[in-house]
């Protein structure tokens, strides 16, 4: 017998795989792809939420508020017809001089005193008109905003108003389509204010002295009444000022009827 064995035979063995390393490179690589996929992603949404907020700010919020605002401005309308009525044939008074107006009472902060109305910015462009600027309770609901220590309607000087110039139920985008001549009409408890537009001024955030008794001057006020409406430029910045500025033209009492020219207007609203 034979002493000698066999040695075992691995005919399917195999030989171990090797892995290599993966080169920095491509380690690199990998995480950078994620990190921009990442904020590709988040870019992506953050510019559907913008794009959600301009729809909702330009379109919808400024539709429901400027529906509000022709609720208010109706029953305002409505309020001072019941106390004082104006003549059916509203508008057809021949008188045109009334002499001097009356100078609207102040009201508190915050108060409702007057209806603007601007023909050419449309049939629908009247706004409610408050005592002060703030943006919570005033301007971020559509009103004209009345400049603290800026004159009264029929206060000889600047009765200076504020206004969003989009948004918010504002109707003054369109301010830039006033023509020299256009009207400007004021309705209060004491009848309605006309004012002639005159001119625009562009100017920075910085010019406060816009709503000075005289616009941009120290100099003795006199007789002569304005009235001046700011608002922001461009239409969907704030980089600087829009002012626009119109001259007291004439007054009229509510039992002598309203303007011809917004006469339809205020008899649709006031029943």
């Amino acid at each position: 017998m034979s002493s000698e064995t066999e040695a075992p035979t691995t005919e399917d063995s195999t030989e171990p795989s090797v892995v290599l390393p993966r080169r920095r490179r491509d380690i690199f690589s990998d995480k950078s792809s994620s990190v921009l996929g990442i904020v590709g992603e988040s870019l992506i949404t953050i510019g559907a939420i913008v794009l959600l907020f301009l729809v909702w700010q330009l379109y919808i919020n400024n539709a429901v508020l400027a529906n509000e605002q022709a609720s208010i401005t109706k029953d305002q309308a409505l309020a001072w017809a019941t106390v004082s009525p104006s003549p059916v044939a509203s508008g057809t008074t021949a008188q045109t001089d009334f002499g001097p107006p009356p100078i609207v009472a102040p009201v508190k902060e915050g108060g409702q005193f007057a209806i603007l109305y601007i023909p050419r910015l449309g049939p629908d462009s009247q706004r409610a008109v408050r005592n002060g600027v703030d943006p919570v309770s005033v301007l971020n609901h559509g009103y004209y905003g009345r400049y603290p220590d800026t004159q009264w309607p029929g206060e000889p000087g600047n009765f200076a108003v504020a206004i969003h110039r989009t948004g918010w139920g504002s109707s003054f985008a369109d301010a830039p389509k006033l023509q020299v001549g256009d009207k400007i009409y004021l309705e209060t408890a004491h009848g309605y204010y006309t004012y002639t537009f005159r001119n625009y001024e562009f100017v920075l955030p910085t010019a406060v002295n816009v709503v000075l008794p005289v616009p941009g001057s120290e100099a003795p006020v006199g007789d002569q009444m304005l009235i001046t409406i700011t608002t922001c430029n461009p239409l969907l910045g704030d980089a600087e000022r829009l002012i626009t500025y119109g001259v007291f033209d004439s007054w009229r009492p509510r039992s002598s009827g309203a303007p011809p020219a917004i006469a339809a207007i205020v008899n649709k609203e006031a029943n």
